[in-house]
Formats: structure tokens, sequence, C-alpha cells
């Protein structure tokens, strides 16, 4: 990856999933995911699984299979907090 130049943001966007039990799975070839979590799912990359709790994130380089087994409904909590610690 060359960094030379900061990298194009292809999509930006808040996405509502599940229900529990419902998995997505997908690759994208050419992009970077980067993921900012308010919700609970199982998350698996390249077979690897990860436990993705709300204030987590993820980046997934482009080509990496993933997939979501939702826990629940994906929505963010109604009293959001403002910031996450790390």
């Amino acid at each position: 990856m060359c960094l030379d130049e900061p990298p194009v943001v292809a999509n930006v966007g808040v996405g509502i999933h599940g229900p529990a039990g419902h998995t997505d799975v997908f690759r994208l070839p050419d992009l970077w995911q980067l993921h900012l979590y308010r919700y609970e799912t199982d998350l698996t990359v390249d077979g690897t699984p990860h436990i993705i709790r709300p204030g987590r994130v993820s980046l997934v380089p482009p080509a990496t299979t993933v997939r979501y087994r939702y826990r629940g409904r994906s929505e963010p909590p109604a009293n959001p907090p403002v910031a996450y610690g790390v």
C-alpha cells in the first residue's frame, strides 16, 4: 500500500443489520474496510473469529473475506455516549 497521498474515502454510512442469527458474508477486492461499532456482533476475518463489542474498531485489508453473525438488531443505543474510551 502506498501512502504518499491520503486515502480516498469510497463510502461512509451508518448500517442497521440483524436480526439475531442473521449472517452477512462479503469480500471487497479493492477496498480497505474500517468499521466503528456501537453494537455486539461476531466477526470472522479470513477464518479468524473476533468478538465485537460497542466501542471497538476493525480494519480489514482488501480481498479479505469477512463474515458477520449478528446477535440482534445492530442499531445504535437510544442514548449513545459522546465518546468511547480506547
